[in-house]
């Protein structure tokens, strides 16, 4: 898969609300569908029209629309700042959250991206860990081990989701995930984007994500991962560069001698267990 590249399919978002009546004239057929079809007492159809008249119509279908418009605007302006973006370089705090750990972990290190699909991780402490992301290929080196991987990514795996969070290529994550819009409470406060799986094979590794958009330049600054195991890792980023020259091996890992190497195809792994 090409993580980066924008999908030919369109793509559509769909909100809903738990709905109301339009007018006052609507509100015993309201009444009666969300009490699951028993007809409401006179005594309630009564109060419940005086309310409407009260406030002319209920807020909640504008709320929605409102809200519809929002979510549309941002995610063109954030798919227009991705298209003006070729290079990344960001400094990251990982914080990480796992059943495996005898407490919390946080890792610092730098963000390498290059449109559309190279991507290198570079954790400098407490472990120097260096992972770089090449189109579907993943190779992850554990310098004080002497160890590495090399992963051929599948097209559900979540170190792509992770990778797709990072770079704000939200065609392809909503091709996957169905998206909630939280607002910003105060002026600089970002965009909060909760993404939840929308298949069943995603779901078996991801629970959720949330990104967060910078209300300013319109890129994510934040993410919240959270595994179908309960675990879960957050990334901050900041003192971004956009579009800085970079060099043509920052995204060519030369493994030196005496690294002991593993092979894993996680997308022929899938396959082998029935998964897409």
């Amino acid at each position: 898969m090409n993580a980066g590249r924008l999908s030919p399919r369109p793509v559509g978002v769909l909100l809903l609300t738990f709905g109301s009546a339009v007018t006052s004239a609507d509100v015993p057929a309201y009444l009666r569908s969300v009490r699951g079809g028993q007809e409401a007492s006179g005594e309630l159809i009564a109060e419940f029209k005086r309310r409407f008249d009260l406030i002319g119509r209920s807020p909640l279908i504008d709320i929605t629309l409102a809200q519809g418009a929002a979510l549309q605007a941002l995610l063109d302006r954030v798919k227009m700042q991705q298209k003006q973006i070729r290079t990344i370089e960001a400094r990251f705090v990982q914080h990480r959250v796992s059943a495996m750990l005898v407490a919390p972990e946080n890792s610092t290190g730098t963000f390498s991206y290059a449109a559309p699909d190279r991507v290198r991780w570079e954790y400098q402490a407490p472990t120097p860990i260096t992972v770089v992301i090449r189109g579907s290929q993943m190779t992850t080196w554990y310098r004080d081990l002497k160890r590495a991987e090399i992963l051929k990514i599948g097209r559900y795996s979540s170190q792509v989701f992770k990778f797709l969070g990072a770079s704000g290529s939200m065609d392809t994550l909503l091709d996957y995930f169905t998206v909630e819009l939280m607002l910003p409470k105060e002026k600089g406060d970002p965009y909060r984007l909760k993404l939840l799986p929308r298949y069943e094979r995603i779901k078996k590794r991801i629970k959720s994500m949330s990104v967060f958009i910078d209300s300013e330049r319109f890129f994510p600054n934040h993410l919240e991962y959270q595994e179908a195991d309960g675990d879960t890792t957050t990334y901050d980023f900041k003192d971004f560069q956009w579009n800085p020259p970079l060099p043509a091996d920052r995204f060519a890992l030369q493994l030196p001698p005496g690294v002991e190497t593993r092979v894993v195809d996680l997308g022929k792994d899938a396959k082998s267990q029935g998964r897409p």
